[in-house]
């Protein structure tokens, strides 16, 4: 909408100035403000679907399948396998007495799954300013989609 403003400020700047200029408004205006807390069913429910059915709708639909096979490889087998070996060397970590306290294997593999499902949002918008190679792209991106959808299921 504004291209002077996208040119010195990154969108997602401007989206939570935004954001946060809006609450305020809406903040002082009204009197009786009843927020409600977010609950599971809301967020999956009400503000998942809105947000991959865009990242789907835009995209490239022929490049998506014929790179699937590499797309599923980095999503799944790569998202396993950073869930494994992150949760496995900090299990190793802790038992060496390092860390001071006790460190289950399951709670580190829980941990190793939250963090293991990295979202390149940088990277996409990276890849989009510097016009990479578009079978690059189409792999990173189909990567983060189905990557989040992994780890939604966890």
């Amino acid at each position: 909408m504004a291209p002077k403003l996208s040119k010195m400020f990154p969108e997602s700047c401007l989206l939570i100035t935004v954001g946060v200029a809006i609450g305020v408004l809406l903040f002082h205006t009204t009197n009786a403000v009843h927020v409600s807390p977010l609950t599971p069913n809301t967020f999956f429910l009400y503000m998942l679907p809105p947000i991959i059915l865009d990242a789907g709708y835009f995209m490239p639909n022929r490049l998506f399948f014929d790179h699937l096979g590499t797309i599923l490889l980095f999503a799944v087998v790569g998202t396993i396998f950073n869930t494994l070996t992150i949760g496995a060397s900090l299990w190793a970590v802790g038992q060496s007495g390092l860390f001071g306290v006790d460190t289950p294997l399951l709670e580190m593999l829980l941990f190793g799954a939250l963090i293991s499902a990295v979202d390149p949002v940088a990277v996409l918008a990276v890849f989009e300013e510097i016009h990479v190679n578009e079978i690059l792209y189409i792999v990173v991106f189909g990567e983060s989609l189905l990557n989040d959808a992994v780890t939604v299921q966890k």
